[in-house]
C-alpha cells in the first residue's frame, strides 16, 4: 500500500481548513443534498464529503456509509488533493497504490473511487467529494463534468458558510443596533434560499427565523406582482429575458453594485409594508458570488411624508441658492457632465451645457489649477476624496474663492464617475480675513495688536540666537494724552492714535514691527539690528531719537494746535535673552525712567 504525500502547501493547507470551522460539526441538510446528488448522478452505493486533516480524513457528509471517519494514510482522497482535478480509480485491486489498503481488502471492499478535491478560492485543497462502489466501473464523462460541478457547489457552500458564521457572531450587535431602525438583515444562498434571518427581520414580517432559513426564498414575503412588473424593466434594461424569480433581485447585485430600491413585504398576518430594499452580492476571495445580503428599511413613514418632502426639497434647493452651492457628476465612460442651476450661476455662465473638463478646470486661478488637477486624477487613480478651497475666476472676470468638493463612484475597483458639490465661499473668506484682522490687529490703528507682537517677537527671539544678531524692544508712552482726550474728546484722540501710528511706521523699516500695546502704548520691535551690542545699541538710539522727534512735531485738529511728546525704553535682546517676560519688564522698566526722569526722552534698560 502507497501512503498518500502531503501537499506542498500542507502548513497552508491546515491553517486554512481550520480557519473554516467545519471539522467535527454536525450534518448539514445542504451538504447532505449534494452527496445524494452525486450518489445518484454517478450510479454509486457510496458518496462523501471528506476533509483531511493532519492525521484523518473527516466525512462532512456521507450515503451508504456508517463510518464517520478513517485514517489519512489509507485515504484515497489523500491522494485526490495532491491534484486540482478529478481523480478515478477504476478497480483499485488492479492499482498498485491500493490493492491492499485495508480499504480495499476490507470494508467498505472498494473497488472503484472517483474523488474531485474541494480547492478554496485561495487554492487549498480541504479534502474531495468522491464516489464509491463495490464493483470495478468507469464514469461517463457527463458524470465525470457532473461531479466536479457538484463539487465547486460544495466549496461555495464551505465558504459560504464561514461567511454566515462570521455574520452570525456579529448578528447580536446589529440586532440591537437595527432593531430601533427598523431594519432587517436577511441572507441567502446564490440560489435565493435563505441563510440567515435577523432578529429586525423577525420583528418587521412577523416570521421566526426557523420558519423560513433553509427552507425559503425571499419571495415568500413578496409582491408578486411587483417582482413580475421589476422582470419586465430589467429585461428591457438588459436587452434579454429576465425571469420573475429570484433574479430579479441578484441581477444588478451580480453586475457590482448594490440593487437599492422600493419593495413591498408582506408580513406573516397578511399586512403590506413599504420598504427601501438595498441587495447586495456576497464573494469569495476569489471574486465568486457565494450568496446574497438583503438589508431593508421600513419606509411607511416616508412615503407618508412625500407631500412634506416635495416642499422640503423646494426648501433645500432654495437653501442651496442662498448657500452659494451646486452640485455635479461626471461620467468617466462617456464624459458627460451634468452640473446643477446653482453652480452655472457661481461660474456666471448663461449657457445650460456645461463645458468639457478642461475648460472647467481653466476658470480656477491659474496657481490653484495644478491643485485641481491632482485632486481629479488622484480620485480616479486612488479613489481619495477631494475637498480643497481655491481662488476662482468666472466667465465674467470676477475673482472668488470657491469651495471644490468630489469623490469616485467605484464599480469592480475602477472610477465609473465623479461627483460632488461647488461652493461660492467669497464671503466667508472675507469674513477667515476679517476675523483675522480683528485677531491679530488693532480695529482703531490696523498695527498689529499685542498678540501678534508676542508671536513676532517670540519668532524674532529664535531668529536672534539662531544669527547671533541683537534687536531691539522699544517702548512708547504718549505724555499727557489724558489731557487731549478730557480736552478735545475721544474721537480726537482717536486721531492722534492713528497719526502716531502712521509716524511710527515711517521711523523703522518696512519687516520692522510697529504694535500698539493697548491706550496709548506703542510698541517697536527691531530685527537683525547688529551682532555687535555697541553698534546695536547706537542704531536703536538713532531709531528711538527720530521717534521722539516726530512726536514733537504739532498736531493739528481743526485749528487745535496739540504737542505730543513721548517717553521711551530701549530694551536690547539677543541670544542670552531669557525670555518673551524678561524682555518686556526691561523695556518697561526702561520707558518709566524715562517718565520719571521728565518725560520727551528715551532710556535703555542697563
Amino acid at each position: 500500500m502507497k501512503s498518500p504525500e502531503s501537499p506542498k502547501n500542507e502548513i497552508q493547507r491546515l491553517a486554512a481548513l481550520k480557519r473554516y470551522k467545519i471539522l467535527d460539526t454536525l450534518a448539514e441538510e445542504s451538504f447532505d443534498d449534494i452527496t445524494c446528488l452525486a450518489s445518484l448522478i454517478c450510479g454509486t452505493p457510496i458518496a462523501l464529503i471528506t476533509l483531511l486533516d493532519e492525521t484523518r480524513q473527516w466525512f462532512k457528509s456521507s450515503v451508504g456509509l456508517d463510518a464517520t471517519e478513517t485514517p489519512r494514510e489509507i485515504s484515497f482522497c489523500g491522494h485526490a488533493i495532491l491534484g486540482d482535478d478529478l481523480f478515478e480509480i477504476h478497480d483499485a485491486l488492479n492499482d498498485e497504490r491500493f490493492f491492499d489498503n485495508p480499504l480495499v481488502t476490507g470494508a467498505p471492499d472498494i473497488r472503484f473511487y472517483a474523488g474531485i478535491p474541494l480547492i478554496t478560492s485561495d487554492g487549498y485543497g480541504l479534502g474531495s467529494l468522491c464516489v464509491i462502489d463495490q464493483t470495478p466501473r468507469t464514469l461517463t464523462q457527463e458524470q465525470r463534468n457532473a461531479l466536479k460541478k457538484l463539487g465547486k457547489q460544495v466549496v461555495n457552500k464551505i465558504e459560504l458558510r464561514l461567511v454566515m458564521q462570521e455574520l452570525a457572531e456579529k448578528t447580536a450587535f446589529y440586532d440591537t443596533l437595527l432593531r430601533s431602525a427598523d431594519k432587517s438583515i436577511i441572507s441567502t444562498t446564490v440560489d435565493g434560499v435563505i441563510t440567515s434571518f435577523n432578529l429586525g427581520a423577525e420583528e418587521m414580517l412577523g416570521y421566526q427565523a426557523e420558519e423560513l432559513v433553509g427552507k425559503h426564498t425571499p419571495a415568500i414575503f413578496h409582491d408578486h406582482h411587483e417582482i413580475a412588473k421589476r422582470a419586465e424593466m430589467l429585461s428591457l434594461e438588459f436587452g434579454r429575458s429576465v425571469a420573475p424569480s429570484f433574479e430579479v433581485f441578484t441581477v444588478q447585485a451580480n453586475e457590482g453594485s448594490p440593487d437599492s430600491r422600493k419593495w413591498t413585504y408582506i408580513r406573516k398576518n397578511g399586512s403590506r409594508l413599504p420598504v427601501n430594499l438595498s441587495i447586495t452580492a456576497m464573494r469569495n476571495k476569489a471574486g465568486e458570488v457565494i450568496g446574497y445580503l438583503g438589508i431593508a428599511r421600513d419606509i411607511s413613514e416616508n412615503i407618508k411624508a412625500e407631500e412634506s418632502l416635495a416642499n422640503l426639497t423646494f426648501i433645500l434647493e432654495s437653501a442651496g441658492e442662498m448657500a452659494k452651492i451646486g452640485g455635479w457628476e461626471l461620467d468617466l465612460m462617456t464624459s458627460e457632465i451634468k452640473w446643477s442651476r446653482q453652480v452655472f450661476k457661481i461660474h456666471e455662465l448663461d449657457t445650460t451645457t456645461p463645458p468639457p473638463v478642461d475648460e472647467a478646470i481653466a476658470f480656477y486661478a491659474p496657481e490653484a489649477r495644478p491643485v485641481i488637477e491632482a485632486a481629479v486624477n488622484n480620485a480616479i487613480i486612488k479613489g481619495e476624496p477631494w475637498d480643497l478651497e481655491l481662488p476662482f475666476i468666472t466667465a465674467k472676470g470676477n475673482h472668488i474663492w470657491v469651495r471644490a468638493q468630489g469623490s469616485a463612484v467605484m464599480k469592480y475597483g475602477k472610477a465609473t464617475k465623479l461627483m460632488g458639490a461647488f461652493q461660492d465661499i467669497t464671503e466667508r473668506k472675507l469674513t477667515d480675513e476679517k476675523m483675522q484682522l480683528l485677531a491679530f490687529y488693532d480695529p482703531l490703528t490696523n498695527l498689529p495688536n499685542r498678540r501678534l507682537l508676542l508671536d513676532r517677537l517670540e519668532k524674532a527671539l529664535l531668529s536672534s540666537r539662531r544669527k547671533d544678531q541683537f534687536g531691539a524692544l522699544i517702548f512708547i508712552d504718549l505724555d499727557h494724552f489724558k489731557s487731549l482726550n478730557d480736552t478735545l474728546g475721544h474721537d480726537k484722540g482717536d486721531e492722534l492714535l492713528c497719526e502716531v501710528a502712521s509716524r511710527l511706521k515711517k521711523c523703522v523699516r518696512d519687516f520692522d514691527t510697529v504694535a500698539r500695546f493697548g491706550g496709548d502704548e506703542f510698541v517697536l520691535m527691531l530685527e537683525d539690528v547688529s551682532p555687535n551690542a555697541i553698534q546695536a545699541k547706537e542704531i536703536a538710539s538713532v531709531i528711538g531719537e527720530k521717534i521722539l522727534n516726530t512726536l514733537n512735531h504739532t498736531f493739528d485738529f481743526d485749528g487745535y494746535q496739540h504737542v505730543s511728546s513721548s517717553s521711551i525704553g530701549i530694551a536690547l535682546f539677543s541670544d542670552q535673552t531669557k525670555n518673551i517676560d524678561e524682555l518686556f519688564k526691561q523695556a518697561d522698566s526702561a520707558m518709566y525712567q524715562s517718565k520719571a526722569a521728565g518725560r520727551n526722552r528715551l532710556t535703555f534698560f542697563s
